[in-house]
């Protein structure tokens, strides 16, 4: 919202788990402050929207098949569930909210860039034991279309265990938070020399010097952000005001680096397009 505010624009976007959520939502608008408003206004009604719901099969489902099966019913739980075929929270709520926030068609025909990044998925046992050693795949809004964005962002918000995976183009994938919560070298890697790095924690490392030629800003939370599986699913209005005002706050406090970095490049240019015409309006002293 800030930056919004402080006139800031970006080319490009990547995101992961829900931060591909508002990246998408961004890329379809224009950018600016009323924008911005709008995402936060969104999230301030998903305390009065109940978005994870309890699937209507699965629990009787998992009970019947706990009790139908001589094996610890734990042991079977995890089987069933790590399966991917059922889930806890009711996934067509996740869909219909997807549905009202994101203009695929938009974002894939936007001027801006966006990026997904999700985990090739196996199933969510193996994801969680994986993750944090696997490789993100990264999948370009404009190359998918509509259909397959929309899928992409599902599986990029599918937490294993949690969410079902969702297939893209013939594959499956899951949400690579425990892979790359952090896709800013991907937009590094596609020409990005100015880059705005959006943490959700301030254990999530980031080093300057792997940005050759680039100036990146890094905005961490002054806060710490519990990421329990509880509290990734706590909608209440208390906590979702709580985060867009920590986002608020850390971003206004980076503001500054960023405009005293871009006023010392202007700087530079203008002393550079000084000496250049100093250097021109010197007479010609060679001999003839």
């Amino acid at each position: 919202m800030l930056l919004a505010e402080a006139g800031l624009h970006f080319d490009s976007v990547a995101g992961t788990s829900i931060g591909a959520l508002n990246g998408a939502f961004y890329v379809q608008g224009d950018g600016s402050a009323a924008h911005a408003e709008a995402l936060c206004g969104l999230w301030r009604d998903m305390a009065n929207i109940d978005v994870i719901q309890t699937s209507g099969p699965a629990m009787p489902r998992a009970v019947e098949t706990v009790f139908a099966r001589r094996q610890p019913a734990v042991a079977v739980l995890v089987n069933l569930f790590a399966a991917g075929s059922h889930t806890i929270p009711d996934p067509e709520q996740m869909e219909d909210m997807l549905d009202r926030w994101i203009d695929c068609e938009a974002v894939c025909t936007s001027t801006k860039e966006f990026v997904v990044t999700v985990l090739p998925s196996t199933n969510a046992i193996i994801d969680i034991a994986k993750g944090p050693w696997s490789d993100a795949t990264y999948l370009s809004a404009r190359d998918l279309g509509p259909e397959e964005l929309k899928n992409a962002l599902l599986a990029s918000a599918a937490i294993p265990l949690a969410f079902p995976s969702k297939k893209v183009r013939g594959r499956r994938f899951s949400d690579a938070g425990l892979a790359d919560t952090l896709p800013t070298q991907e937009l590094y890697r596609r020409g990005a020399r100015w880059i705005v790095s959006m943490f959700l924690s301030d254990q999530t490392p980031q080093n300057r010097a792997d940005y050759a030629g680039a100036n990146v800003v890094q905005i961490r939370p002054s806060e710490v952000i519990d990421h329990r599986f509880g509290s990734t699913f706590d909608r209440s209005r208390s906590s979702i005001e709580r985060l867009i005002d920590l986002g608020y706050r850390d971003a206004g406090a980076v503001v500054g680096e960023i405009w005293d970095v871009w006023e010392r490049i202007a700087s530079l240019r203008a002393r550079s397009d000084e000496n250049v015409a100093l250097a021109d309006s010197l007479p010609d002293w060679s001999l003839k």
